[in-house]
């Protein structure tokens, strides 16, 4: 398997979890609504992010939101003069939550450190005063597609159950597009992001909200629609099965 394609599936599985997730996660909240029950969303534009303290508050809000209140404010939060083993804690915590699997606890230290590099790393901008001037030099949306790449790497060790077998099958003179299942993986590839950066603008919410009634709204339903449609079909040819979520 080339770097190139072992990237594109990366990536490809960070906006298959992404929309799996959000997809069931919306369901159970439209049919509880039909019941008078009102469930919290559970993401806000995750992968808008551009560090992971700022994903953890946008991506699967409801069990960070859990691990706030019942371990890391009870633990002494920010505070506490073991902050960064009280980090490792949760998200050792987290990983373990997910599955007694090597890949999660190593997930999980991952997340762990990304998330004290950032934060020491604020500190000593602050201290600085260089947070302004840091902020005209890398532009936010840089920031965001760089974190975004990170956090398909980790997404990749997440779905590996096997890590030894995956990087000792990795060469780096792979061809790009050796067979037509290539072909096909990087189309979807490339459906599945129009579809995320459409979701994440809020295209569909404004939509909603306004009903479509002006001609720039009307032509950006048309095209929301179409690429849904098309992705359906695409994906469709290759099967069906259950949320990736359920295991969890």
């Amino acid at each position: 398997m080339s770097v190139v394609v072992l990237a594109t599936v990366a990536i490809g599985y960070s906006v298959e979890i992404y929309f799996d997730f959000l997809g069931y996660t919306e369901i159970a909240r439209g049919v509880a609504g039909l019941f008078g029950i009102d469930i919290p969303p559970n993401f806000n534009k995750p992968y808008l992010a551009t560090n992971t303290r700022d994903f953890w508050k946008r991506w699967h809000m409801s069990l960070t939101n859990w691990f706030r209140q019942y371990l890391y404010i009870p633990l002494g939060g920010y505070g506490t003069i073991f902050f960064p083993l009280l980090i490792l804690f949760i998200f050792t915590i987290s990983a373990i939550w997910h599955g007694l699997r090597l890949n999660y606890l190593i997930w999980g230290l991952m997340h762990a450190g990304s998330y004290l590099l950032f934060h020491y790393y604020h500190r000593f901008q602050q201290s600085n005063h260089t947070s302004g001037s840091a902020s005209n030099i890398v532009s936010i949306n840089v920031r965001r597609i760089l974190f975004f790449l990170w956090l398909s790497a980790t997404w990749l060790v997440f779905r590996t159950e096997d890590l030894q077998i995956l990087f000792n099958n990795v060469t780096l003179d792979g061809e790009l597009l050796p067979n037509n299942d290539y072909y096909s993986l990087f189309w979807v590839l490339v459906v599945s992001l129009i579809l995320l950066v459409i979701d994440h603008s809020g295209t569909p919410e404004r939509i909603i909200i306004t009903r479509a009634q002006t001609n720039k709204l009307i032509a950006q339903e048309l095209v929301f629609v179409d690429l849904l449609i098309l992705s359906l079909f695409i994906l469709a040819t290759g099967g069906h099965g259950d949320f990736l979520y359920f295991k969890f």
